[in-house]
């Protein structure tokens, strides 16, 4: 049961990551060079662990599966740190839980893992349990639902690549890959990018280097337990730790609009994310 251990304690720093960020963000703040700075401290942090290794074979057969895992982060990272900034946290780690369904989905068109029973008992309660916290005109006028529903399905793609760049790429540099390509475009795509970064790190320093050291341990952790476990499996347990977040954000960050709603809506998507993991 190692790599249960592993997802949930990833699943745990992932909880520490998304408070920090929330906290961060829902006063207000430049999300995209907040994630920039995030991306660099995790990226930075185990390209020093790789230097103290023998340094990596990397062959060309390497270099697809590598630079997909850092499209998919680059694309990720941008609508992760814009659902923050929208969208209240206790509602948005419900519905990002939809990646529990995406990835089997994902890992079943790309890496031939199948569905089980489990699997779509553990889907259809996902889906009745977000439905029970969000409604399809919630969806359609709300911007940070809709971020959250986008996001749900980037992570899920991110997880289930980059479960299968760890068949021929060590944790660091699977992890490393996913942050260069961000590391290097996101100033590219945003205006006035360089001042945007410098003055995100002058305002909210102390938070990004705790959402920092939340990402390095929640990325490290997962993707040792993807390189043992089924995609579906890992980001299952990774996701089933969620329920911290839904109950800080409700009574730490007074999100407490709908919060019956909130509350069983969390319960029946996390017996639904169990489910898909038996």
């Amino acid at each position: 049961m190692k790599w249960f251990i592993l997802a949930a304690l990833a699943g745990l720093a992932s909880n520490g990551f998304n408070i920090t960020n929330r906290t961060a963000l829902k006063e207000g703040g430049d999300a995209t060079a907040y994630g920039w700075w995030f991306e660099l401290v995790r990226t930075t942090f185990f390209t020093i662990v790789l230097l103290t290794k023998p340094f990596p074979v990397i062959n060309i057969s390497m270099l697809t599966p590598l630079l997909l895992v850092g499209v998919s982060e680059l694309f990720s990272v941008y609508i992760f740190m814009k659902m923050h900034a929208y969208t209240h946290l206790s509602i948005s780690s419900v519905i990002s839980r939809l990646r529990v369904i995406w990835s089997p989905l994902i890992a079943w068109f790309l890496i031939s893992e199948r569905l089980t029973l489990p699997e779509y008992f553990g889907i259809t309660a996902i889906f009745i349990g977000i439905a029970i916290v969000t409604s399809p005109k919630e969806i359609r006028e709300d911007k940070g639902i809709r971020i959250a529903l986008i996001f749900s399905f980037s992570s899920a793609l991110l997880s289930t690549i980059m479960k299968g760049a760890t068949a021929i790429a060590s944790t660091e540099l699977v992890i490393i890959a996913q942050g260069l390509l961000p590391l290097f475009v996101l100033p590219i795509l945003m205006k006035n990018g360089i001042t945007r970064i410098w003055n995100s790190v002058s305002e909210k320093f102390s938070q990004i280097a705790v959402a920092g050291s939340f990402n390095i341990a929640s990325s490290y952790l997962l993707v040792e337990a993807l390189r043992i476990t089924d995609a579906s499996k890992a980001v299952g347990v990774y996701q089933a730790m969620t329920l911290f977040s839904v109950f800080y954000g409700i009574f730490i960050l007074n999100e407490r609009d709908k919060i019956i709603k909130k509350i069983i809506g969390s319960i029946i998507v996390i017996l639904g994310v169990i489910a898909t993991i038996l």
